[in-house]
């Protein structure tokens, strides 16, 4: 497809032809648009409303707010409610925090993936996980 196909295309699909893509250089720009086709089908094993969510955990990890904005409003278009979202945003927060703790803690990284793999094995060899489906653990 040549340049003016493909923003023809965009901006059919999109309303506009957003900034951001006008800066990809010309060679990669048909491939760049196809990959955004993609991401906005609902293909694929995982469904649309929970790729968006994982890909605003990610952004959010990063600390992208451009991503954190996109993943939120493509989230929502795909049916995420404000709640899930939230929850989003406070599992990246619950999960980043055990980085620093056991960087601050010098923890050795062998020992923690040997008792992370014997908590497995016993879980495994239970047939279940502990905390499952709404069940709460209580802390």
């Amino acid at each position: 497809m040549t340049k003016e196909e493909i923003y023809r295309e965009i901006e059919e699909t999109l309303g506009t032809v957003p900034t951001v893509i006008k800066f990809v250089p010309d060679e990669y720009l048909e491939q760049e648009w196809n990959s955004w086709k993609l991401m906005m089908q609902d293909v694929g094993r995982i469904p649309a409303k929970w790729r968006e969510l994982i890909s605003l955990g990610i952004h959010v990890a990063a600390g992208d707010e451009y991503g954190v904005f996109y993943c939120t409003e493509t989230a929502k278009l795909h049916g995420a409610t404000d709640e899930e979202i939230r929850e989003v945003a406070y599992l990246a927060k619950l999960e980043l925090g055990w980085k620093p703790f056991l960087l601050g803690n010098q923890f050795d990284y062998d020992q923690f993936k040997e008792e992370a793999k014997k908590s497995f094995e016993l879980m495994k060899s239970r047939g279940k996980v502990p905390v499952t489906g709404r069940e709460k653990a209580s802390i």
